[in-house]
């Protein structure tokens, strides 16, 4: 700004951080003052405070329960099938990557993930070791899935070989066809965790079978209420108040009280 810090009211303070929310995020905004405004205490001894926008939390798209049927027939044969797959088994990208025919027991319908790949400077870098120690875990196989691993089983080596763009691109144009979102690997793993919610899987199950290490942050990131699910648990309650309803218990017959 080339001003002296000392001579910069906290009108003019107010007036910069406005500026620069119309420039960038409101989380990039948040992060860079805090940064900027610990130096300025430390050299200055100066507090200053400001209104920052609000952070409006990042939801990621995923699909509802109605959509994947229509995206796995688009899916059926193809080279990204099987990454998809595994993604919509709760699959990190990271996994998907590192994941070796000799960790899959078609057997036993089971996946062992323990080990990841991520990108490097020089492409692809495996590694002997998973996020946290929730990642290493037993993941069922799916049946769609169990019918395009056997298809492709060759014995040895890692299962999804593709790049990223590629795995991305094919993905797209998969969605496309099927007249679906494009969500990508990661919104679909994001669609793992909202169709355990749909079909009522318990938090506890959805949570080792994602890897996350804690229910908070599953709850917090990953687990999304379609509308769909909404307007059904919602007719659900209103029907409790319906003609009768009330008197002779809900309709599950769980005895429910009478509503005064």
């Amino acid at each position: 700004m080339g001003l002296d810090i000392n001579k910069i009211t906290q009108e003019k303070w107010q007036r910069a951080v406005n500026l620069e929310a119309r420039r960038c995020g409101a989380k990039t905004l948040k992060n860079s003052w805090m940064f900027i405004s610990s130096v300025i205490f430390e050299e200055a001894g100066l507090r200053i405070s400001v209104r920052l926008p609000q952070v409006i939390p990042n939801e990621r798209s995923f699909l509802p329960a109605e959509d994947i049927p229509l995206l796995l027939d688009a899916l059926k044969g193809s080279d990204v099938e099987i990454a998809a797959l595994l993604a919509l088994s709760g699959l990190r990208q990271s996994e998907i990557l590192g994941l070796q025919w000799a960790n899959i027991d078609l057997e036993n319908h089971v996946l062992h993930i323990v080990e990841t790949a991520v990108k490097g400077e020089n492409g692809l870098t495996r590694k002997i070791e998973t996020k946290n120690t929730s990642s290493r875990r037993t993941v069922p196989i799916i049946a769609p899935l169990q019918t395009a691993l056997e298809a492709s089983a060759s014995g040895d080596g890692y299962v999804v070989t593709m790049a990223e763009n590629t795995i991305r691109r094919k993905l797209q144009a998969a969605s496309e066809k099927a007249g679906v979102q494009y969500v990508g690997l990661h919104g679909l793993r994001h669609t793992f965790a909202s169709l355990s919610y749909h079909l009522g899987l318990s938090e506890e199950v959805t949570m080792r079978i994602g890897g996350w290490s804690d229910i908070g942050t599953m709850r917090r990131i990953y687990t999304h209420v379609s509308d769909a699910d909404i307007s059904r648990q919602s007719e659900t309650f209103t029907k409790f108040f319906e003609s009768g309803s009330t008197k002779n218990g809900n309709e599950n017959g769980n005895g429910a009280p009478e509503v005064p």
